[in-house]
């Protein structure tokens, strides 16, 4: 519970305080590592501390509670997930209250949050929809089989995938210095993913051998 109380001080705050700041403004190093992405003179800041600690803390919690009890916790997931998106259409269509800009005419308008830093919207928004898949693939699991094992290999080496695939695409990106189209862009996913896929498959195995407090589980 002081997990969950933390995280959404930590989320509420990020609201409070970064709305209305100003993108071009030249804040300090100690804000942009606590709360406001950017650049100062010294240094770059994509993941300022005090935003993404409330990320941090839902997953621990809901962590526990697989190990816990892991049908209840898929079940409060579901439930929790689905709650999260109905607070999130009705946040857009109330004028996305939850973020940081107007929302834009169309579907894209819709789904365009803010996620840097991450805005309540985007939180309901991304952390919903992934509560709910994570239970359709727990439910499904024995009848998918074997076609659950790439999701199970990206997702034991999440972090590990996050970097790799960073320098994976920006290389490949190099190929189209004209842009390409959706279709490509697809295309071009696909085969990252492919590429990438025995790496992860190494780390996972990797990183299992290692002792639990090992910093190489962090990836």
């Amino acid at each position: 519970m002081v997990i969950v109380t933390a995280s959404v001080a930590a989320l509420a705050a990020t609201q409070l305080l970064v709305a209305g700041s100003d993108a071009s403004t030249l804040y300090s190093p100690l804000v942009r590592l606590f709360l406001i992405p950017g650049h100062t003179d010294r240094m770059i800041v994509f993941y300022p501390i005090l935003p993404w600690f409330s990320i941090a803390g839902f997953g621990m919690v809901f962590g526990r509670g697989l190990l816990s009890n892991e049908r209840r916790a898929y079940a409060i997931g579901l439930l929790v997930g689905l709650v999260c998106l109905s607070l999130f259409l009705s946040d857009r269509l109330a004028g996305a209250l939850g973020d940081f800009h107007e929302v834009a005419p169309g579907w894209i308008g819709l789904l365009n949050t803010t996620k840097y830093p991450p805005s309540v919207a985007f939180v309901l928004m991304t952390l919903g929809l992934d509560l709910v898949l994570l239970t359709l693939f727990a439910l499904g699991a024995n009848r998918l089989g074997r076609l659950t094992q790439p999701l199970i290999v990206f997702g034991r080496s999440a972090l590990f995938f996050y970097i790799l695939h960073l320098y994976l695409y920006g290389l490949m990106g190099f190929a189209f210095p004209q842009g390409a189209t959706m279709l490509t862009m697809y295309v071009i996913w696909l085969v990252g993913l492919v590429v990438l896929y025995p790496e992860c498959y190494w780390y996972g195995r990797f990183k299992q051998s290692r002792p639990i407090e090992s910093i190489w589980r962090f990836f």
